[in-house]
């Protein structure tokens, strides 16, 4: 069976891979992400072994519980915990493959530091929303789209027309743009390709923005693309229709996260939930789309 894992899925792997094996970079986040681009070590930095030079036969549970303990002060509580799943797996498998009893997983880690829970909006508030995105005829619908088609920005960004049923008003989410830009025809999960409905705002706003959508070398191609520059009236907007960006690059903000990815909360709205593919069967059940509470009133 072939598998099919992205370049960024896989670059993750082996990130956490490293937390496991060592050595690990002390230090700030900016500087392990120069580390890890360069292979150079910051000034001011040292290396700290990790499990990768420990045999498994003499690997015991307070060894786990103090590397988890380092990662989780060095990098993060997400990555430990991330890298000890993984750990796990490696264990049991090197378990089935050698004959050999692997040690437990330590207990009691903690929980990490405690997260706020994310704010969702109310029907109410979500109806405000669309009625002021319906009323911006250049940007309305870059705001309206999470929340009536429920995709995750990568979703939404990589979608090209020719994944627009009109006759069927249905959208067809078969790809994903990377962070790079670039679009891959596989979706972040296997229940992400999928099938949309479109409800008859979405449809109305798409056909009005088809109109008007900046071409890729005076061709339609992605739905939702960079708008470019303004010029002068009556002159049209310059170098738009390539791809939107929503990520800040590492090495030019030192890691730090853009206001845009806080759009995942978006999908959990409704009736962006009911198009998500583990709620779809449930959802559809439910309620239809056209009588979705959070929809507007005709406009």
């Amino acid at each position: 069976m072939t598998v099919q894992v992205k370049d960024g899925t896989l670059a993750g792997y082996r990130q956490t891979a490293s937390y496991i094996i060592g050595p690990l970079l002390v230090g700030t986040p900016l500087q392990r992400c120069e580390f890890s681009m360069t292979g150079k070590r910051p000034e001011g930095t040292r290396l700290m072994p990790m499990l990768g030079d420990i045999k498994l036969r003499d690997l015991s549970t307070a060894d786990i519980r103090r590397w988890h303990k380092t990662v989780a002060a060095e990098v993060g509580w997400y990555s430990a915990n991330r890298a000890k799943m993984f750990l796990n797996a490696v264990l049991a498998l090197a378990a089935e493959d050698f004959n050999f009893r692997p040690p437990a997983m330590p207990a009691n880690l903690g929980r990490g530091k405690p997260k706020a829970k994310k704010p969702i909006l109310t029907p109410d508030q979500v109806n405000t929303l669309l009625r002021a995105a319906r009323a911006d005829g250049e940007k309305g619908v870059y705001v309206a789209f999470p929340f009536l088609a429920g995709t995750r920005p990568s979703e939404q960004l990589g979608l090209l027309w020719q994944d627009i049923d009109f006759d069927a008003n249905v959208i067809h989410v078969r790809r994903m743009q990377e962070r790079d830009g670039s679009i891959t025809d596989m979706t972040k999960t296997v229940a992400g390709t999928r099938d949309i409905p479109m409800c008859s705002l979405l449809r109305n706003m798409l056909m009005e923005w088809r109109l008007v959508c900046p071409r890729l070398s005076g061709k339609l191609h992605r739905v939702l693309p960079g708008l470019g520059h303004r010029q002068a009236w009556p002159l049209p907007r310059i170098g738009g229709g390539g791809p939107l960006l929503y990520w800040n690059s590492a090495a030019g903000s030192g890691c730090r996260r853009s206001v845009a990815s806080a759009y995942p909360s978006l999908r959990r709205t409704v009736p962006g939930i009911a198009s998500s593919p583990r709620c779809r069967p449930k959802a559809s059940r439910l309620a239809s789309w056209r009588n979705s509470p959070a929809m507007p009133a005709p406009l």
